[in-house]
C-alpha cells in the first residue's frame, strides 16, 4: 500500500526507482537481443548457401542476391511464427487481439503457429544437410581441379558435422521464437527510457537556450558600453566644436550692435 500511495502521488523516490528499473530491463533485454542477433547471423549463413541452389545463385533483387533475401525472409517468418506462438500461449502481450481470442480459437492459432514453426525448422534442417553436401562437392571439385590424388571424402566421422548442422538448423528457429520475450521487455522499457531521454534533452536544450540568452544579453550590454567608449571622444570634440562655432556666431552678431 505504501508503494501504491507513492505511485499515486508520483513521488521523486518512486519515479527514480521506476526509471532505474526500466533502465536495467532495457540493458538486459538489449543484451539478450544482441545474443539473438548473433544466432540469427549464424542461422543466415547456415541456409544462405543452399538457398542459392533453390532460387538460383546468379539472380539479384536490386543489389542483393536473391538467395540472401530468401534466407532472410525465412528467418523473419520463423521469428514471426515464434512471436505469434508466444502470444497465443500468453507469455507475451504485444498483440491484445490474440490474447482476447476465445479459448478454442486461441488454441487453434497456437497449433497453427507451432506447426508452421516445425515446418520451417524441418526446412532449415534439410537446407543444412544440403549445405554439407554442397561443401563436400566443392571440396571434391577443388581436389579434381588441382590434380591431387582422389581421396574418399567420406570418413568414419563425416556424419558428425552433417548431424551437427542439421540439429543446429532445427533448433535455431525454436531458439529464435523466444526472442519475443526480451523484445517485449525492450519495447516497454525503451518507451520509458526514451521518455526520460527526451525530457533530459529538452532540459538540456532549455539550459542551452537560457545560457545563450544570458550571453546575448551581456554581449549586447558589452557592445553598448564599447560603443559608448568609442563614441565618447568624437562626441566631446563635436560638442566643443559646436560650442566654439556658437561663440563665434554670437560674437559676430554682437559686434555691429556695439558699433551702433
Amino acid at each position: 500500500m505504501d508503494r501504491y500511495e507513492q505511485l499515486a502521488k508520483k513521488t521523486d523516490a518512486i519515479q527514480s526507482m521506476l526509471a532505474s528499473s526500466a533502465l536495467v530491463q532495457l540493458f538486459v533485454s538489449l543484451f539478450v537481443l544482441c545474443v539473438a542477433l548473433g544466432g540469427t547471423v549464424i542461422n543466415f549463413h547456415l541456409i544462405a548457401l543452399p538457398m542459392s541452389e533453390m532460387v538460383g545463385g546468379g539472380s539479384y533483387i536490386g543489389s542483393f542476391r536473391t538467395a540472401d533475401v530468401a534466407a532472410l525472409v525465412i528467418i523473419l517468418i520463423e521469428a514471426t511464427m515464434g512471436l505469434f506462438f508466444m502470444e497465443s500461449v500468453r507469455i507475451t502481450h504485444l498483440f491484445p487481439r490474440i490474447a482476447h481470442m476465445s479459448e478454442r480459437m486461441r488454441r487453434r492459432f497456437m497449433a497453427a503457429a507451432l506447426l508452421l514453426l516445425l515446418i520451417m525448422a524441418g526446412i532449415e534442417a534439410a537446407l543444412a544437410l544440403l549445405r554439407e553436401q554442397l561443401a563436400v562437392d566443392n571440396e571434391a571439385l577443388a581436389a579434381s581441379l588441382t590434380s591431387h590424388a582422389h581421396m574418399s571424402v567420406l570418413s568414419i566421422n563425416s556424419w558428425i558435422p552433417t548431424a551437427g548442422q542439421m540439429v543446429l538448423g532445427f533448433i535455431l528457429p525454436f531458439a529464435l521464437a523466444f526472442v519475443a520475450i526480451p523484445l517485449e521487455s525492450f519495447i516497454y522499457s525503451a518507451r520509458t527510457v526514451g521518455g526520460m531521454a527526451l525530457v533530459g534533452l529538452l532540459n538540456l536544450g532549455s539550459l542551452a537556450l537560457h545560457i545563450t540568452g544570458r550571453l546575448v544579453h551581456h554581449l549586447g550590454t558589452a557592445i553598448n558600453a564599447i560603443y559608448d567608449i568609442i563614441i565618447f571622444l568624437p562626441l566631446v570634440i563635436e560638442k566643443s566644436w559646436l560650442a566654439a562655432v556658437e561663440r563665434q556666431r554670437t560674437a559676430s552678431l554682437a559686434r555691429p550692435e556695439s558699433r551702433g
